[in-house]
C-alpha cells in the first residue's frame, strides 16, 4: 500500500510539474489587450447593398471622356445648312433617331473646346440642359459671337464615357490563378476575371458584381476590395490576379510596373454601431480600377490536452467561444460528470478539468498564452474568450484539481481493494 501511495505521489508532481510549465506566463483573459481579441461577429450584419452604387441622381452629369454632339448655327454649320447627323452606337437609345451636332468629346479636365472661343468650356458635372444654357450663355452673353434671340444652340449626349474595369471574382470558378502565402506555404487557387465596361452612372460596385455574378455569397470572405489605378488594364488579367493578394496584404500602396494602387476594403457585414469604413466616392470605379472578391478561407483551431485532440472549422458569421470550441471536442463544459466526458490521460477525472490555456499567434508573428477559468467562464462574461482562427485550445487541471483526483482515486482504489479482501 505504501508503495501505492508512493507512485500516486510522484504522478501527481509529474502532473502539477506538466500543468504549470504550459500555464507558465500565461495572460488571465481579465487583462487581455482589446487588440489581442477577436472580434465579434454575431454583431455584424449584411451591408445595405444600395450603399455599393454611386449616390445620387440617375440623371446623366457629364463627365470627362464622354461624347457630345452640338449643333449651333452659325459658328459649326452655316445658316440652312444641312445640319451634321450622327447615328448612336448605343443600344439604349433609339437608333432610328438621329442626334444633331459635331462629335465632340469632353476632355479629361472636364473641358469643351469649340470654335471661336478663347477659352474652353467647362461641362463636366452638368446635366444636358444645363450645359445647353451654359453654351447659350458663352456664345451670346459672355463673346457676343450670336445674337441670343436669334441663337441656334443644340447640344445632346451621344455616347457616355465608359471605364474600363477589371473584376476578379475568388469564389467563381476561372482561369485565372490566385496565389496566397499563408504560413510559408503556397496557396494556389483558381478565380474567374472579366473586363468590362460600365457607362456612367452604372459604374460602380454594385453593378461591377452583378455583371460578373452577382453579389457574394458564403464561397467568398466577407470583403470587396478595390485597387484603384490610373493605368489601363489592357490584356494583362492574368498578371492582375497573380499580383492582388500580395497587393492586399500590404494595405498600403504598392507598386505596379510603375504605378501605384489605392486599396480600398469594403466590407459586406458591418457593426450597426460603427461609421462605415469606406466613402460613397469610393464605390465609383475609374478606368483602371480592380474590383476583387476574394475566395473564403476555410478557417480552423485545434483542440488538445486532456481532450481527444483535433482540428475544427471555425465558422465565417458566427462566434465560437472557449466553452463551445470544448463542446465540439465532447470535453467539460458545465460541471459534467466523469461519465459524460471524453478525457484522455489524468487520475480518473472524478474533478473536471477547469484550466483553459489558449495559445494564440498575433499579427506580428509572435505566440501568447491567454488563460480562462472554464469554471467561471459561464457566470463571469469576464472569462469569455472569442476563438479565432488558429488557435490552440488546450484543457488541463489546475493542481488542486490534479491533487483531489489522485486522493480521491486512492481512496476508490483502497475502498474496493480492502472491500475485495474482506
Amino acid at each position: 500500500m505504501s508503495g501505492l501511495i508512493a507512485l500516486m505521489m510522484v504522478l501527481n508532481c509529474c502532473g502539477c510539474t506538466l500543468t504549470s510549465q504550459i500555464a507558465r506566463d500565461a495572460i488571465p483573459v481579465t487583462r487581455l489587450p482589446e487588440e489581442w481579441k477577436a472580434p465579434c461577429k454575431e454583431d455584424m450584419q449584411p451591408i445595405d447593398f444600395s450603399l455599393l452604387a454611386n449616390p445620387g441622381q440617375r440623371e446623366h452629369l457629364l463627365g470627362p471622356g464622354d461624347v457630345v454632339g452640338i449643333h449651333i448655327e452659325g459658328v459649326l454649320s452655316e445658316p440652312k445648312e444641312v445640319p451634321y447627323l450622327h447615328y448612336p452606337e448605343n443600344v439604349t437609345q433609339n437608333l432610328n433617331v438621329p442626334i444633331i451636332g459635331v462629335p465632340f468629346r469632353i476632355d479629361p479636365d472636364g473641358m469643351v473646346r469649340l470654335p471661336r472661343l478663347s477659352q474652353p468650356v467647362p461641362l463636366a458635372g452638368l446635366t444636358i440642359s444645363q450645359a445647353n444654357h451654359m453654351l447659350t450663355v458663352t456664345y451670346t452673353r459672355q463673346t457676343d459671337i450670336l445674337k441670343e434671340n436669334a441663337a441656334i444652340i443644340r447640344l445632346e449626349l451621344i455616347q457616355p464615357y465608359s471605364p474600363r474595369v477589371v473584376v476578379i471574382r475568388g469564389d467563381r470558378p476561372g482561369d485565372f490563378p490566385l496565389v496566397t502565402a499563408k504560413e510559408n506555404q503556397v496557396v494556389s487557387q483558381h478565380g474567374a476575371g472579366e473586363e468590362l465596361l460600365l457607362r456612367r452612372p452604372e459604374n460602380d460596385v454594385l453593378h461591377a458584381l452583378a455583371a460578373t455574378g452577382g453579389l457574394p455569397g458564403t464561397d467568398a470572405d466577407d470583403a470587396v476590395w478595390v485597387l484603384r489605378s490610373q493605368c489601363d488594364p489592357g490584356e494583362r488579367l492574368a498578371e492582375i490576379a497573380a499580383q492582388i493578394p500580395n497587393i492586399i496584404n500590404t494595405e498600403v500602396n504598392a507598386p505596379y510596373r510603375g504605378q501605384s494602387y489605392r486599396v480600398i476594403r469594403i466590407p459586406m457585414r458591418v457593426s450597426p454601431l460603427q461609421p462605415l469604413p469606406f466613402r460613397a466616392e469610393d464605390v465609383t470605379l475609374h478606368d483602371g480600377d480592380v474590383v476583387y472578391v476574394p475566395p473564403r478561407r476555410p478557417a480552423h483551431f485545434i483542440v488538445g490536452g486532456l481532450v481527444d485532440g483535433g482540428r475544427y472549422p471555425l465558422p465565417r458569421d458566427e462566434d465560437i467561444d472557449v466553452i463551445d470550441a470544448l463542446a465540439m471536442s465532447n470535453g467539460p463544459t458545465a460541471g459534467t460528470g466523469p461519465q459524460t466526458l471524453n478525457l484522455r490521460g489524468g487520475p480518473g477525472n472524478i474533478v473536471d478539468p477547469s484550466r483553459v490555456i489558449v495559445i494564440r499567434t498575433l499579427p506580428s508573428g509572435d505566440k501568447v498564452k491567454i488563460h480562462v477559468d472554464l469554471a467561471r467562464a459561464h457566470s463571469d462574461p469576464a472569462q469569455e474568450l472569442l476563438i479565432q482562427p488558429d488557435d490552440i485550445v488546450v484543457l488541463q487541471y489546475k493542481e488542486h484539481e490534479l491533487a483531489a483526483n489522485v486522493l480521491l482515486n486512492l481512496f476508490t482504489f483502497s475502498f474496493s481493494l480492502n472491500k475485495s479482501i474482506n
